[in-house]
């Protein structure tokens, strides 16, 4: 019996595979921001968007995916450099937010996702 293989096996492709078509699905011009953006992996995925780039800032890049290392990062790079609790921008201010790889990292991730809730 031959086992057809219809997804990739790998759920770091699938995750980026589902973030990559969601982003597409959106409409042009609306404003997103990508919360704990790191090396901002899907700036380019939104290039159709008004794509905002937030990160806390003391990410330096290096670390290993599968056979790849992220590029060493500048903080320089995000759009706003923030606490992920406390994002200097008005209620309302996002027509859509995205988060990946970033909660379980958080001592306290309800008061990020309250703030997330209130930017949207």
């Amino acid at each position: 019996m031959k086992i057809k293989k219809i997804w990739p096996l790998n759920n770091e492709s699938n995750r980026h595979g589902a973030v990559r078509r969601w982003l597409a699905s959106l409409p042009n011009g609306a404003t997103l921001l990508d919360a704990g953006a790191g090396i901002q992996r899907y700036r380019p995925d939104a290039s159709h968007l008004n794509y905002t780039s937030q990160d806390f800032g003391d990410y330096k890049g290096g670390e290993a995916f599968g056979d790849r290392s992220a590029p060493a990062w500048d903080a320089a790079r995000c759009d706003i450099l923030c606490d992920i609790t406390a994002i200097p921008v008005g209620d309302g201010h996002f027509d859509y937010v995205f988060c990946t790889e970033v909660f379980e990292h958080l001592t306290d991730p309800q008061i990020a996702l309250r703030e997330l809730a209130r930017v949207l």
